[in-house]
């Protein structure tokens, strides 16, 4: 998260948007290594860092609502 905040930051943002992407990606890196070392998590690798990932869709969404309600 602290990456994203910095890069956000020197691309003009204010971090939070970079925040979010930072935390979701490393949260689908811990999650797939995890499914990875768990023998009984066999075959759902691709399904777990997918469902992870599916957030990372929704931010634009999200930050065009939340610029116009601001």
């Amino acid at each position: 998260a602290y990456v994203g905040f910095d890069l956000d930051k020197k691309l003009g943002g204010k971090g939070r948007v970079g925040g979010i992407l930072g935390a979701t990606l490393s949260n689908t890196l811990s999650d797939g290594i995890g499914t990875i070392l768990d023998p009984t998590m066999e075959g759902y690798l691709l399904g777990i860092v997918l469902g992870c990932l599916i957030p990372i869709a929704l931010i634009p969404v999200i930050e065009k609502i939340r610029k116009r309600n601001v």
